[in-house]
This record gives structure tokens, sequence and C-alpha cells, in this order.
């Protein structure tokens, strides 16, 4: 019964936490069709976007004369 009476009361705290936090999300900002690039200003981060990732791409020349290509990307 107490083991009952825990499940239940953990439950609802948790419940209720989880819809606290559902209801308090940011609003995110959506790309819009025709968007015109402004550089610089459109580098670096948006934060009012839920997700966005970079590239960073090159080539290097390696000790043996051979060329080498890399690419790292980082999401947020």
């Amino acid at each position: 019964m107490i083991f009952t009476i825990r499940t239940i009361f953990l439950a609802l705290v948790l419940y209720y936490i989880s819809l606290g936090e559902a209801l308090s999300q940011k609003q995110w900002s959506y790309p819009t069709k025709g968007y015109i690039y402004q550089f610089p200003k459109d580098h670096g981060s948006h934060p009012n976007y839920k997700i966005e990732w970079w590239y960073i791409t090159g080539h290097v020349k390696g000790d043996d004369n051979d060329y080498l290509g890399f690419e790292s990307t980082f999401f947020r």
C-alpha cells in the first residue's frame, strides 16, 4: 500500500513538473520563404531558432604532398 501511494505521489509530482515545463516553452522562429540573406549580419548563432548547424570544410596538403579533405559539423 505504501509503495502504491509513493508511486502515485511521484507520478503526480513528475506530471506537474513536466506540465509547467511544457507551458513555459519558448516560442521558436521559423524560416520564411523568400528571405534575403544579409552578410555579415546572418553569420553566427541565431538563438530564436530551435536548431541550426554549421559546417567547416577545407583541404590540407599532407607531409607526403597528398591533398586531404576535412569536414566538421557543429549542431546547436
